[in-house]
């Protein structure tokens, strides 16, 4: 909060362009010495430097608020004079007339109805009266000053709805889920590929298990060949086989718990355990066609779902239009008119 003779030198020192200047493009202290420097030459009473120093810090503090405020006024005049599509004579107009207009504000003495630096109508029309080059009729004028008044009076009252402000938090609340939504949908997909992967290490090893003295180490070899998501797990496994070959299969089952990955891991168990790989196998050309059936019919209800999702988006704008264009005004001016009638029959009564 300033005090009254802090404000003194903040309207004295507002109107000096050179502290001004200095405000706006010398450091802050080079600034701070400069005010103070002004303040002890303006001051009727003597003042000591450190003093001056201290007032001169709340003092600049406080007009390079001023000179921002000014700034941005000045910036809402430019934009409403564009905006208002005038006749500008030359290049420099905009700037030249938001100055004056701004300096008239700011000059005028303040009365009951207006404060001082509020822009008037008849502000806007003297500036542009002032600054055309080519002489305006007094139509002219008022029409120029309207529409630039109209259009400072529309940024000046422009505010958040509360529409807009709904609109704000539901897209806050949706970013704010959003990872969680991707990482869900990631997950899904992630699980397609897993059992799109198993599948495939099926068809490998039905192609294997009926050759001849193959070992479950080169059936291993050849899953990691054609694996990716579980390309890791099967060469850490192959990588740890020659040390103990059912201790790297327990690692392998418990690096990649994919239960039907899981089920291929506990057959080449038995496949280790002396057990022919066509017996230890023997069920998983059935089970891989269960697989295939079941992803058949997944598929078939994606399918499904998805034609639903696009019959809805294909009808939603023509029952919009249906809706919107002729039910809801029929409905408004039957209410309307019943309204009406209603009304005329009560004073009828």
């Amino acid at each position: 909060m300033l005090s009254a003779f802090d404000r003194y030198f903040v309207k004295n020192l507002a109107e000096n362009n050179a502290i001004l200047n200095s405000v706006r493009h010398d450091s802050k202290e080079e600034a701070i010495a400069n005010i103070a420097n002004e303040m002890i030459r303006i001051n009727n009473e003597p003042l000591s430097d450190e003093r001056a120093t201290y007032l001169a810090k709340r003092v600049e503090k406080k007009l390079k608020i001023k000179d921002v405020q000014a700034v941005s006024a000045k910036a809402s005049i430019q934009k409403a004079i564009l905006d208002s599509h005038i006749e500008m004579p030359r290049k420099d107009f905009v700037a030249t007339l938001a100055d004056k207009i701004y300096d008239k504000a700011w000059s005028r003495e303040a009365g009951r109805d207006v404060q001082k630096g509020v822009v008037t109508v008849d502000d806007i029309k003297e500036a542009i009266v002032e600054i055309y080059s080519v002489p305006l009729t007094l139509e002219q004028a008022n029409t120029n000053a309207e529409r630039i008044y109209n259009k400072l009076q529309l940024y000046g009252n422009e505010y958040f709805k509360w529409v807009e402000v709904l609109i704000a938090i539901f897209i806050a609340y949706a970013m704010y889920y959003m990872p969680i939504v991707i990482l869900k949908f990631q997950r899904k997909m992630r699980a397609m590929e897993m059992e799109d992967e198993v599948m495939q290490f099926q068809t490998i090893i039905l192609m294997l298990m009926y050759i001849e003295r193959i070992s479950v180490e080169y059936i291993i070899e050849w899953l990691a060949r054609y694996a990716n998501i579980f390309k890791d797990p099967l060469l850490k496994c192959l990588n740890n086989y020659e040390s103990g070959a059912i201790e790297a299969l327990e690692e392998l089952k418990e690096d990649a718990p994919y239960k039907p990955f899981v089920r291929i891991v506990e057959s080449l168990e038995s496949a280790v355990e002396n057990v022919a790989l066509t017996d230890a196998f023997d069920e998983l050309e059935t089970e891989r066609n269960f697989f295939q059936e079941v992803r058949k019919e997944t598929n078939e209800r994606l399918i499904n779902k998805k034609a639903k999702i696009g019959r809805v988006i294909g009808f939603a704008p023509m029952v919009t239009l249906f809706v919107g264009y002729l039910i809801l005004p029929l409905i408004w001016s039957s209410v309307i008119d019943m309204s009406s009638y209603f009304s005329q029959m009560g004073s009828m009564l």
